[in-house]
């Protein structure tokens, strides 16, 4: 599971509204819709973490997480894998100031590396968030299969994922563009 992060913005004051935080368990794969507060679509992300109490759960098992923003007041989280073992799964949804832009996507990585296309940026001022699921049909217990990385592209305006491929991954993507 791959998931970016911001700290904070030195200097002048926060960019961060708010922060909501929850937890929940899964011991299956499934989707789950998660009630939140009100927040504005237009400035906010979804970030996920997720651990398991096993120490023999596969790391597809364990890694195989996507959450995105359903809307205002709901998220979504879901797990590619179907076995019993149960995982705890961290979510954060994080309400920002001084937006510019926020652009969200769905990207299928079914080889090593791919691009998707985005609109112009200030690559200084903007940063990635993103996570994915992958289907047990198509996963390894590998660790090294769902060690991802994306990153906004230096020379175009697109973004880049790539990964030791094994198997199709369904990332969901956040680029938010501060002022």
């Amino acid at each position: 599971m791959g998931v970016g992060y911001l700290t904070g913005q030195g200097g002048g004051g926060s960019n961060i509204k708010s922060i909501q935080t929850g937890s929940l368990s899964m011991t299956s794969g499934s989707t789950f819709d998660v009630t939140i507060s009100e927040i504005d679509l237009l400035s906010s992300v979804a970030t996920v973490t997720v651990k398991t109490s096993s120490p023999t759960q596969s790391a597809g098992d364990i890694q195989a997480i996507q959450i995105e923003i359903k809307n205002s007041t709901t998220i979504t989280i879901k797990r590619g894998a179907t076995t019993s073992t149960e995982v705890t799964i961290k979510w954060v949804v994080i309400e920002f100031n001084n937006v510019k832009s926020l652009q969200i996507g769905d990207y299928t990585l079914s080889s090593s590396s791919g691009y998707t296309p985005i609109s112009s940026i200030n690559k200084s001022k903007s940063i990635l968030f993103f996570s994915f699921y992958q289907l047990l049909s198509s996963r390894s217990t590998a660790i090294g299969s769902f060690l991802t990385i994306g990153e906004i592209s230096s020379i175009a305006d697109e973004l880049l994922f790539s990964n030791a491929y094994e198997g199709t991954k369904y990332i969901h993507w956040q680029v938010i563009e501060f002022k």
